[in-house]
């Protein structure tokens, strides 16, 4: 699906190159390159992530049919992920070498996009940047959609591209399915449908030569019908379990979650939206809930511009990363030409804008890296060109140092894992300590997901309730252990702080020590044996 690219040639003409040498030998070796390298740190990984647990439970759930199936997440990941998990004895590890797969595939699309945006010869850094940007490893090493939504996505920006350049309904009607897929991964890819109507409505006055107004109309509509016929079944399934006709389960379940944002204490926002909320207090969508509350959203916009400069793009794009952008996006041919319209690249940035509103995180804007390492390389080729000669020649190698150097910086970021311990893995020792002990099927109070994955376990989260009030519930239902951490708590309940000294005398006389889990960064799991009404329940504890 990727054609021939070009070169640039003598005194600032174009010309071809041979399929081969520009797009097969750089799209096939750095696939390789980027889902070996994506392996290598999965394997690094200490525990699953929260939202994989749900990705892999679903992916379970596909064997039966789609009764158990929680709508909560989008299909695409866990469809993809059913066929492996469904003979892996490591359901977990499975998935995360599908993720790799997938994200070493990311390669692909990027230059399908880049030919479809520009003459310039970016295979080689563009894909080099993709397989090695930190954020885009890290996407492709989770138990997480973004994998795939980012292949799906850039390969709808590649097809819409290829669209505005051919006047063809066929890629109208491509970028449609992908774009389809895309938000059956996640589901903001919905918004970049509204990206193909715009461009495709503007394009008779844009790109005169290749289009007219019915020409523009009927792709328009190719579009549409092939997104909407994508996304049917997952909208029937919607409509059947919560009554709406909608693209996600989460309908206005992100947008009140989003209400943490700027928060003295956003975990525990989120937490009672996780304990129990009613439906009438889930905003019935985005529209709705601007026209209802016009400030809360505009503070929550300001909130996400302020994490977008301080935490997303330093984290996203890292310093070099940082610079290259800016070196192409000054580079960029913004005036229309009759060539490949290099302006669509950043146009293809401003959908994922709407993440704003929500939780603003670099793993939510990883996906668009692809577009980034396009308009990086156009910024690399570009560097200091000015003609032929051995200046050129100087030019030649400061563009590939630039490069090295890039890809040097991002080198700390990629090798964390080995040298740094993740949280997620103390959780996990915790709950095959707790598996050891109680047997699966335990039921404990707190909030941890990957306890309970990991011990087969059900949890009763804590919430906002009174601890003594909980515990009771707790005992009620069958509960025998308190799980609290020093990872979670200071900013879900700093109220029960005390409980992470180890000594639950002074605090509750219905708890006992019962285990503690620790690793060398001091990330702490403790947990408490729930004594039952008469007192028994045992004593002491182990580490």
């Amino acid at each position: 699906m990727v054609p021939t690219t070009h070169l640039p040639g003598e005194h600032g003409g174009d010309r071809p190159v041979g399929r081969q040498a520009v797009v097969w030998l750089p799209a096939i070796t750095l696939c390789v390159v980027a889902a070996g390298l994506r392996i290598l740190v999965a394997a690094q990984r200490d525990g699953i992530e929260v939202d994989g647990i749900t990705y892999l439970r679903n992916a379970q759930a596909l064997w039966s049919g789609w009764g158990a199936v929680d709508l909560l997440h989008p299909p695409l990941y866990s469809i993809l992920l059913a066929p492996v998990v469904g003979i892996s004895g490591d359901p977990e590890w499975a998935a995360r070498v599908v993720s790799a797969v997938l994200g070493g595939l990311w390669v692909w699309p990027t230059l399908w996009l880049a030919r479809e945006t520009t003459h310039e010869d970016v295979s080689w850094s563009s894909g080099l940047l993709v397989a090695c940007f930190p954020a885009a490893v890290e996407a492709g090493t989770r138990v997480l959609s973004e994998a795939v939504y980012g292949f799906c996505l850039v390969a709808y920006l590649a097809a819409l591209a290829g669209t505005l350049n051919r006047a063809g309904l066929a890629p109208a009607a491509l970028a449609g399915i992908l774009g389809g897929l895309a938000t059956l991964a996640r589901p903001e890819g919905m918004a970049y449908l509204s990206l193909a109507w715009g461009l495709l409505a503007a394009a008779p006055w844009m790109l005169r030569a290749r289009w007219t107004p019915r020409r523009a109309a009927l792709a328009v509509l190719a579009v549409t019908i092939a997104w909407v016929a994508t996304l049917a079944p997952y909208a029937a399934l919607v409509r059947q379990r919560t009554g709406h006709w909608h693209w996600s389960g989460k309908l206005g379940i992100t947008l009140a979650w989003g209400e943490s944002v700027g928060r003295e204490q956003p975990a525990l926002v989120i937490e009672r939206l996780l304990a129990g909320r009613g439906s009438a207090e889930v905003p019935s969508g985005l529209i709705a809930y601007t026209a209802e509350r016009p400030w809360e959203v505009a503070r929550r916009l300001a909130f996400g511009l302020h994490d977008m400069d301080r935490h997303v793009a330093p984290a996203l794009l890292q310093t070099g990363g940082i610079v290259l952008l800016t070196l192409g996006l000054l580079r960029l041919r913004w005036r229309g030409t009759p060539g490949a319209p290099e302006w669509f690249l950043p146009l293809a940035l401003l959908p994922s804008a709407g993440v704003l509103l929500f939780l603003p995180s670099p793993r939510y804007f990883a996906p668009l890296l692809p577009v980034v390492a396009v308009i990086a390389g156009i910024g690399l080729a570009r560097l200091g060109r000015r003609g032929e000669g051995p200046a050129s020649t100087r030019r030649f190698a400061a563009r590939h140092a630039v490069l090295a150097l890039t890809l040097l910086s991002f080198a700390p970021w990629i090798v964390r894992p080995w040298f740094r311990h993740d949280a997620a893995g103390v959780e996990k020792a915790a709950a095959l300590w707790l598996r050891e002990a109680a047997g699966p099927g335990m039921i404990f109070v707190g909030r941890h997901p990957r306890v309970a994955f990991y011990a087969s376990a059900r949890e009763i989260p804590l919430a906002g309730r009174p601890l003594e009030e909980r515990l009771a519930e707790g005992r009620r239902a069958g509960a025998r252990f308190l799980i609290v951490d020093n990872i979670h708590l200071p900013g879900l309940r700093p109220d029960l702080l005390p409980l992470l000294g180890g000594d639950p005398g002074p605090y509750s006389p219905d708890l006992a020590l019962a285990h503690i889990a620790e690793d060398p960064s001091g990330n702490r799991v403790i947990l408490y044996r729930i004594r039952t009404a008469g007192g028994a329940g045992g004593t002491g504890g182990s580490r």
